[in-house]
């Protein structure tokens, strides 16, 4: 159980209670002060001793790393409600990737998260393992029938990768943002679009079987299309 002590005059109902507690906390320091945040930050925030805080964090790199899987669950469920019931690959693909950016780039914490936390054992980033399990199961989470469209786990693996560089290169450049809203879109629709078109499978193949081996089973299987 959480201590009986500190916490502001408000103690946390139970152990988890205070876990979340300390979760939200430190993200409001990130969005406040957009600067490293320690320790000793988050025990004055929240009125406890750091003893407290190592009850359930040993450490700030296993804070952060719980605040940005807090964050990127929140902001899953949030996309899958962006994305809605589109389950044209390209389409969809575009969608996400749009809401994406545009999410990623107007939260303060994220963007610390992902381009400014840098500890001994966390170091942010869009295209660390963490970041690579969480796009799979995001693109598990969208009404596309990836299997129809032949993609096995390999594959929604390469294109996951493939898409968390291009949404590594929106985030950290230090140029103007692309446009937003339709315009981003639009950019997408012209520039990755294709691609996506040339991956999946035709909708007219039926019983197509998924492809081993990704992306470059796909091409063989494009050229072979387009050879008939």
């Amino acid at each position: 159980m959480a201590r009986r002590t500190g916490w502001g005059g408000s103690l946390p109902v139970d152990d988890a209670d205070a876990a979340k507690r300390i979760i939200d906390a430190t993200r409001v320091l990130i969005e406040t002060t957009g600067s490293t945040v320690t320790l000793t930050d988050v025990t004055k925030a929240l009125q406890v001793t750091r003893q407290t805080v190592y009850r359930y964090y040993p450490g700030i790199d296993a804070l952060l790393q719980a605040v940005a899987l807090d964050i990127g669950s929140r902001l899953a469920d949030q996309l899958v409600r962006d994305v809605g019931d589109i389950t044209e690959p390209s389409e969809a693909i575009v969608e996400l990737m749009a809401c994406t950016i545009e999410r990623v780039r107007g939260d303060r914490a994220v963007m610390y998260l992902l381009t400014t936390a840098n500890t001994a054992d966390f170091s942010g980033g869009i295209t660390d393992d963490i970041s690579q399990e969480f796009a799979v199961a995001m693109l598990r989470r969208l009404e596309v029938d990836w299997a129809a469209a032949g993609l096995d786990d390999a594959g929604l693996r390469e294109l996951s990768s493939w898409l968390l560089l291009i949404i590594d290169a929106f985030v950290s450049s230090a140029r103007e943002p692309l446009a937003t809203g339709p315009g981003l879109r639009s950019y997408l629709r012209t520039w990755l679009a294709p691609a996506i078109d040339a991956l999946v499978l035709p909708a007219t193949d039926e019983a197509a079987p998924s492809r081993p081996g990704g992306v470059i089973s796909a091409r063989a299987s494009a050229k072979r299309r387009s050879a008939r």
